[in-house]
């Protein structure tokens, strides 16, 4: 069963993300991940985050939302592809020229993402409105603003709790969730100001606020 989430005692802004075998955490003035090397050995690589030195536009209320957004689209896919390198996803091909070159099992991973990504877009956005469009044309007094909003946005938290549960079915992809939720047991111990140990972060709550995912259903 569950524990319930923890009384959080030190606010923070600390976010992260669910890498390939490994968790990225991003703070105000340091990012850092931590990924499992194809050897074992756990291999964490740190840098400055952007923070003041960030340009105008990034720091502009209303018009940084968008470009802070596109940066952590950025970062994160760097970090994925850091961590697909280090976890034995990315191999070598031409040693001779010490190029790197994305391995077969690579591709296949991103590509399962990217059908995932495009299924979810097409499911989330096109086929409620069409549902309730075809339901209005068959009883024309369901055409309403407020019914139209409660029955997309019920449909729309159906179709995503279903969907997660599918696409958590697929090996690679439900291993990639299970760091999603150690990457928020560990902010959970962080800003209950314990020492970041595995024992301390075991029993945290997997589920946060602040998560991605709880950003999505609301």
């Amino acid at each position: 069963m569950e524990k319930r989430q923890p009384d959080i005692i030190k606010k923070t802004s600390i976010g992260g993300q669910a890498l390939i075998e490994g968790i990225m955490m991003r703070g105000p003035e340091t990012t850092a991940m931590a990924v499992r090397h194809v050897s074992g050995k756990i291999i964490l690589e740190e840098w400055e985050t952007a923070g003041k030195n960030k340009p105008w536009y990034m720091r502009v209320p209303f018009v940084r939302g968008i470009f802070n957004f596109i940066d952590s689209l950025r970062i994160g896919y760097k970090c994925l592809m850091r961590s697909a390198e280090l976890s034995g996803l990315e191999e070598e091909e031409d040693k001779k020229d010490e190029k790197k070159s994305v391995s077969p099992k690579l591709m296949s991973f991103l590509m399962a993402l990217s059908a995932v990504l495009g299924v979810a877009v097409a499911v989330f956005v096109w086929l409620p409105a069409f549902l309730f469009r075809s339901l209005c044309k068959a009883v024309p007094s369901f055409n309403h603003a407020l019914l139209r909003g409660v029955f997309e946005g019920v449909f729309r938290i159906v179709l995503f709790v279903g969907y997660i549960a599918l696409v958590a079915q697929m090996k690679d992809i439900k291993r990639v969730f299970m760091y999603h939720g150690a990457e928020h047991k560990t902010i959970f111990c962080y800003e209950q100001g314990k020492p970041l140990t595995v024992e301390n972060i075991r029993p945290e709550c997997r589920f946060h606020p602040r998560g991605g995912t709880s950003f999505m259903i609301l």
